[in-house]
């Protein structure tokens, strides 16, 4: 479960940093990026990527996952993201197919981007997190690692660091500034 959590939003921040890399001078448009860049003083860039365009770049990041399958984002404002996936387990001797969503809130902080597990669910039934504290264990912080390793490497050499993250209904923007 936590390899899904980390690819999926390694895909999130990848997708994004390369949009934010096509804005800055790359000649091929990127479907589901803004069709302009706003800037402050040429401090700072807004890169918005759609839920779609999203859904199809982890749906590609993640096509030979055998764990899980059909994973997608569904994003909230003003900046949640519900991580959802089909996945088999075992209980009872039975093999079940599953639908956990894990609901993260993604925050700029100062040392770049973070993530909070806010809750788990499995279908409508929400999951104590006393129930899955131990797969829980780490997930923030290997998500975050992940997500700031991604994105420092895209920005390489750009002299760009996040300076805000916001989720509407239908896309995710990154501001980015020096």
């Amino acid at each position: 479960m936590k390899t899904l959590f980390v690819g999926v939003l390694g895909a999130v921040v990848g997708a994004a940093a390369t949009v934010a890399l096509s804005v800055l001078g790359q000649s091929e448009a990127v479907p589901g990026s803004s069709d302009h860049v706003q800037r402050a003083g040429q401090s700072a860039v807004q890169v918005t990527v759609s839920e779609t365009w999203l859904n199809q770049q982890v749906a590609a990041a993640t096509a030979s996952e055998r764990r899980y399958r059909n994973p997608r984002v569904d994003l909230r404002p003003p900046d949640l993201a519900l991580v959802t996936a089909e996945a088999e387990v075992e209980a009872a001797g039975q093999r079940l197919v599953i639908e956990p969503t894990v609901t993260l809130r993604l925050q700029v902080a100062q040392q770049g981007l973070a993530v909070h597990v806010v809750s788990v669910e499995v279908g409508s039934l929400p999951v104590p997190r006393t129930l899955v504290e131990q797969q829980l264990a780490g997930l923030e912080q290997q998500v975050e690692t992940q997500l700031n390793r991604t994105l420092g490497e895209r920005l390489v050499g750009l002299g760009l660091r996040p300076l805000g993250l916001e989720t509407t209904d239908s896309a995710l923007t990154l501001s980015l500034g020096e």
